[in-house]
């Protein structure tokens, strides 16, 4: 696995190349044991022992180097990034500990990163300062199946009995509909989005860092971001708009949605980002509602959350700081 590194005029560049069609690449993908790494204060975490010797290479030394001198003359904001894409994004998250030691302004930047910690975040903070660490993921809408995820992102030896990984930082989905907007889906978190894109083996289209093929048009991380860079406008981060996919004939995903709502109507064949529903209109969840209620009775329409003494079925049909008691002729209480 070879680094890169550019000293661009005041700032400091190092990024990690995906996985390479060799034997070596592949072992370290595969090498599912552990090590720890430390810092020069000797705070240390616990990685996936493959991707820790992606980084322990011939070429660590140099880097160190060339990163400590770059890090003395930065005149901008962050003065280090750390970037990779896929095995390489991984890699990218487990140099950050040490190459932090250099400058506490810094970013880590990784698209399609399995999982590289094995242990809880909370146990490598604040030696990794993981609100540096942006992690990107994609999802690619196909008509033949509706929107499809990137599984690399979620790829960790979790089924394993005794294994377990996390990954770190701002997680934050692409689109390739929705190209004026991000779906920020959590911070530190083990979300899983599925379903994952398998076409082609093994992978799926939706992990390329670019496409070049020319008779479909399925942008890679590296196109997408350029495409916003671009623009010149900023990206919002709240979700996709409303009438993008979001999930295919089995799975909604509210997350990704600006409006909190994925859902899908009686003609469309896969679910789309929707406004919320008013008072009175025929709802299937709560999630539908603006109310953020919509009671189990047929036909269900929305209506507002339930007040003291006010009839309910379940804890979320009461209004904030009451419950719905079991039993019969259940009513709102207040919450001990």
């Amino acid at each position: 696995m070879m680094p890169f590194f550019v000293d661009d005029d005041g700032q400091c560049f190092v990024a990690f190349q995906s996985t390479k069609i060799n034997l070596s690449d592949w072992g370290q993908n595969a090498n599912m044991r552990t090590e720890t790494l430390c810092n020069n204060a000797n705070e240390c975490c616990t990685f996936r022992k493959g991707f820790v010797n992606g980084w322990a290479t011939q070429w660590q030394a140099n880097m160190i180097s060339d990163v400590e001198k770059c890090v003395a003359k930065c005149t901008k904001d962050p003065c280090l990034v750390v970037a990779g894409h896929s095995q390489g994004g991984a890699i990218a998250t487990v140099a950050s500990l040490q190459l932090a030691d250099y400058t506490p302004s810094y970013e880590v930047i990784t698209f399609a990163a399995p999982p590289s910690l094995t242990v809880h975040p909370d146990e490598c903070y604040p030696q990794m300062n993981f609100d540096a660490h942006y992690r990107f993921g994609k999802a690619i809408y196909k008509d033949w199946g509706g929107l499809f995820f990137d599984k690399v992102s979620f790829l960790g030896p979790d089924p394993i009995p005794g294994l377990t990984s996390y990954s770190v930082g701002e997680f934050l989905i692409l689109s390739t509909e929705d190209t004026e907007n991000v779906a920020h889906v959590g911070f530190n978190t083990e979300l899983v989005l599925r379903p994952w894109d398998n076409s082609p083996p093994p992978l799926g289209s939706v992990h390329n860092l670019w496409n070049d093929n020319d008779w479909v048009w399925e942008p890679g991380y590296f196109q997408m971001m350029r495409s916003m860079s671009d623009r010149g406008l900023s990206v919002g981060t709240g979700g996709f708009d409303n009438g993008m996919h979001c999930g295919d004939e089995y799975v909604r995903h509210h997350i990704v949605c600006a409006s909190g709502r994925c859902d899908m109507s009686w003609f469309q064949e896969y679910p789309t980002c929707k406004e919320k529903l008013a008072n009175g209109e025929l709802c299937n969840e709560d999630v539908d509602c603006l109310s953020g209620r919509c009671p189990s009775r047929f036909p269900s329409r929305c209506v507002d959350k339930a007040g003291p003494g006010e009839p309910c079925a379940n804890n979320n049909d009461c209004i904030e700081g009451y419950y719905c008691p079991a039993g019969f002729n259940r009513k709102c209480r207040l919450e001990p």
